[in-house]
């Protein structure tokens, strides 16, 4: 389990900062296509640092404990996906076209400090 903090950026748009090291859940290179690794980088307020989260029910915004389907801020008809349908705990995420598979679906979870 990875834990990050979300910060608000914009309505419904976060930036997921890692709570290991401060850094940003990053689209590699800024372009929102296939297949573009997602990575941690420094904070650069960029738009390929911002994601959108919807839940699974549709038109579900509201951040809450749930399911969610993480949405590039830089292209909404992309979403992160883990790399071929992985299921070790090392897979790589990259950019895919959303087609709400469980390899889409991320769990966001509260914890209390």
């Amino acid at each position: 389990m990875q834990q990050w903090i979300l910060k608000e950026v914009d309505n419904n748009t976060y930036t997921f900062i890692s709570s290991l090291d401060g850094k940003c859940l990053d689209i590699a290179g800024g372009v929102a296509e296939l297949g573009t690794q997602v990575i941690k980088y420094q904070s650069n307020g960029k738009l390929n640092q911002a994601f959108k989260l919807y839940g699974t029910s549709l038109g579900d915004e509201l951040l809450e404990e749930g399911i969610y389907i993480i949405h590039s801020a830089m292209n909404d008809s992309k979403v992160l996906d883990v790399a071929g349908a992985s299921k070790k705990c090392e897979a790589n995420i990259h950019i895919y076209s959303e087609h709400r598979s469980e390899w889409q679906k991320f769990e966001i979870r509260l914890l209390k400090n």
